[in-house]
């Protein structure tokens, strides 16, 4: 075999070889396209990413998921495609904070119930002890509190500094919420 027939047979084994890690590769390079078109809110170009086997559940260098992100942008289309493409509703961010604390901190029961739908655990909490539940008693958001129990979400549970649902709401004078947690069966 000639000196170049050698050199173009071991390109075309070195290819073979590595075809799936460069396929990985070219993913893992396409992550922060994903994370880009996310934050502009682009779901056309989410979707090609995603189609092209982009992760839905890979991290900036925040911690953050696309999920994550189009939570942040109050993007209820954006986060039903990512859903749609297996986005982890569980998956936390740097600070422990789930999509669904995100979503109920910022008040959007769409979007609660969205993740709640594709099996967000309610009661799963940050570092700090805090739920979604509590997220969304502290800011006043009683649809999201009303999603949020309607999926079970405990009452009771407390932060690390003691502090329930219940106790968020009163120190926010949020009494709508209080009584509705109460009904719930909060206690003081």
């Amino acid at each position: 075999m000639k000196r170049g027939a050698r050199i173009a047979a071991a390109a075309a084994m070195l290819l073979t070889l590595c075809g799936p890690a460069a396929a990985e590769i070219d993913v893992l390079r396409r992550a922060p396209d994903l994370i880009q078109a996310v934050q502009r809110n682009d779901i056309d170009q989410t979707r090609t990413l995603l189609l092209g086997g982009t992760s839905p559940n890979t991290t900036d260098a925040q911690g953050r998921t696309p999920l994550t992100i189009a939570v942040g942008n109050d993007s209820l289309a954006m986060v039903r495609e990512l859903l749609r493409f297996g986005a982890a509703p569980d998956q936390t961010d740097s600070l422990g904070n789930t999509p669904l604390y995100w979503a109920s901190d910022i008040g959007d029961a769409g979007i609660v119930k969205a993740l709640l739908d594709a099996k967000a655990n309610p009661n799963r909490a940050n570092r700090q002890g805090m739920t979604p539940l509590m997220a969304a008693a502290r800011n006043g958001s009683l649809p999201a509190v009303e999603a949020l129990l309607a999926a079970k979400a405990n009452p009771n549970q407390q932060d690390f500094t003691g502090r329930s649902a219940l106790g968020w709401a009163d120190s926010s004078r949020a009494r709508a919420i209080a009584a509705r947690l109460r009904k719930a069966g909060a206690t003081d």
